[in-house]
């Protein structure tokens, strides 16, 4: 196998291996940014998450099915960590990694960026996902999170009611702000925190429903009064739908009669502010 093989090719190899081997888990395979599916591989990273490290015995015979091995050496320097540099003889670079799934945590100290292309636990199921160390919302922080939304968005109702412009831009930036880090939280415990990953390891939000993208672009307003106050009530609604989704997700309760006692309160401002 002199040919240089395409990422999409050295994909499918990967992945047989994987299927045919029951001590294997998951795998892992680097796509750099200069690669595309259709693209020749000329240096690549590939790492199988096992059951325990005996999977070494067969390591250099699914090394090979990546092509004809001109040189390799063993760089293995964590002991949870078997790592092997191999460069083929179509001068095709590798780096070939075993970790067992006791240490996956080891995966922090990896410089490279993962995509996983398969995941066994998951009914064989081929996809684009990494289990990335993402912050988890604890119920102490969700909790928090409501509270401090909460008291922002008394304190941006208070100043539309003042008409403290000169502030209320900040407050509404505020309460922008929140709402986007719930939303991220949402679309985490949607996909029960396995997350898909763009340029430069950012999140990609493009799994949230229709439904959901048109109120949250309901909560951007010009900086007008009654379009304010309409935003505002926009906001407080999506929070709501959020929230109670995230506590169904993660088995949290949610702080309701704070929500209804906060609107409840924003409702009689706006109406006071309607009647001077």
């Amino acid at each position: 196998m002199n040919n240089i093989l395409t990422f999409n090719e050295l994909k499918e190899i990967a992945k047989k291996i994987a299927m045919d081997d029951d001590r294997v888990e998951k795998l892992y395979i680097e796509q750099l940014e200069t690669q595309s599916m259709s693209s020749d591989v000329n240096f690549f990273n590939v790492l199988y998450l096992v059951k325990d490290l005996s999977f070494d015995d067969a390591s250099f015979e699914f090394i090979e099915h990546f092509g004809d091995v001109l040189t390799m050496f063993e760089n293995t320097e964590n002991e949870n960590v078997i790592e092997y540099r191999i460069i083929y003889e179509n001068f095709t670079q590798g780096i070939f990694r075993i970790v067992s799934k006791q240490s996956i945590d080891v995966l922090e100290e990896l410089e490279e960026k993962y995509i996983c292309v398969l995941n066994k636990d998951e009914n064989k199921k081929s996809g684009v996902y990494i289990e990335k160390k993402v912050h988890k919302l604890t119920e102490d922080e969700f909790l928090v999170n409501t509270c401090e939304f909460f008291w922002n968005i008394l304190k941006f109702g208070n100043k539309l009611y003042t008409k403290e412009f000169l502030n209320v831009s900040e407050e509404y930036r505020k309460v922008l702000s929140l709402l986007d880090e719930h939303l991220k939280h949402y679309v985490l415990s949607e996909n029960k925190y396995l997350i898909e990953l763009g340029k430069e390891n950012k999140l990609v939000f493009n799994y949230v429903d229709t439904e959901i993208f048109e109120k949250y672009l309901t909560c951007y307003s010009k900086l007008e009064l009654d379009s304010l106050w309409i935003a505002l009530f926009n906001i407080c609604g999506l929070f709501r739908k959020l929230s109670l989704q995230i506590a169904i997700n993660l088995r949290f309760d949610y702080a309701k009669e704070l929500d209804r006692d906060t609107v409840t309160y924003l409702r009689e401002l706006k109406q006071k502010a309607n009647n001077r």
